[in-house]
């Protein structure tokens, strides 16, 4: 995929950040395509100042600070998400999240041979995002780095970054999104087994079909995220409504397990800057 750019100016100091996405087949987004997770995404994170790369080798502070607060942010868990940090030469750092809720039924959508990699996907329209470059380029004409503000527009960026990932991949970025996918998932799954005829022997054309109705209303599923169940829209809803935003305020630090999919709150800052 095409590689993308976010732009920050605060006062003499710029950030940009700049973002490739490497999936399996390449495809373009669209209403058509369904982008899934691979078992394991890499995210990787090259960090430079005034056009200085920044590695756990010359500047480990800064770097396994930043490293530890992203990895272990709650968003990752509202996402469903397990997180390895993983330092090397090659990039700042890495992170890889392992999909809790796609790695049980990743066979559905396509086979990995006994390596793990892939060898089909079941459908034209769907695609495996697999890794994510992400380079966050400072600038300032500063002498020295105020660690904060620094941080804060790192912050920032990588805030928006999470929102438009949110609208490219909703199955994977999206925190409503993912759990109204994993609660409507097998009921959909269900209820089209039940109306097919038990009474013909499940052939090779009649999995197709069951399958290809399943993509169907994934699909429809997947539109409705991009609609509805996204943070764009819960907070618009919340601001509309004096209802909607007193809920969000009562469940804040409650678990989402027993509440309905928009009404509970999280925070897209990954990185905690109050006590630094």
């Amino acid at each position: 995929m095409a590689a993308n750019e976010l732009n920050l100016r605060r006062g003499v100091n710029d950030v940009y950040l700049k973002y490739n996405c490497r999936t399996e087949k390449c495809l373009e987004r669209n209403d058509q395509i369904m982008f899934i997770p691979f078992t394991s995404i890499t995210l990787n994170f090259d960090l430079k100042i005034n056009g200085n790369q920044l590695y756990d080798q010359n500047y480990d502070s800064l770097v396994d600070t930043i490293s530890n607060e992203i990895s272990q942010s709650e968003y990752w868990k509202k996402l469903n998400f397990k997180v390895d940090t993983i330092v090397d030469d090659e990039f700042s750092f890495r992170i890889v999240i392992h999909c809790n809720i796609f790695n049980n039924i990743i066979n559905e959508f396509l086979d990995l041979n006994n390596s793990g990699k892939i060898t089909t996907i079941f459908d034209e329209n769907i695609d495996v995002l697999r890794e994510i470059h992400i380079i966050i380029e400072y600038q300032t004409e500063m002498t020295s780095l105020l660690l904060k503000e620094y941080l804060k527009d790192v912050n920032y960026v990588i805030t928006s970054l999470l929102i438009n990932l949110e609208y490219i991949f909703p199955l994977i970025f999206s925190v409503y999104g993912r759990q109204f996918f994993n609660l409507n998932y097998s009921n959909i799954k269900r209820v089209l087994y039940e109306l097919k005829n038990d009474q013909i022997n499940e052939t090779q054309c009649e999995s197709y079909i069951l399958h290809q109705a399943l993509i169907h209303n994934l699909m429809k599923v997947q539109a409705r995220i991009l609609t509805e169940f996204n943070i764009i829209n819960v907070l618009k809803e919340s601001d509309q409504s004096n209802y909607r935003s007193r809920v969000l305020r009562i469940n804040k630090g409650k678990t989402s397990d027993t509440m309905a999919v928009k009404n509970f709150p999280y925070s897209l800052a990954l990185i905690e800057i109050n006590n630094k």
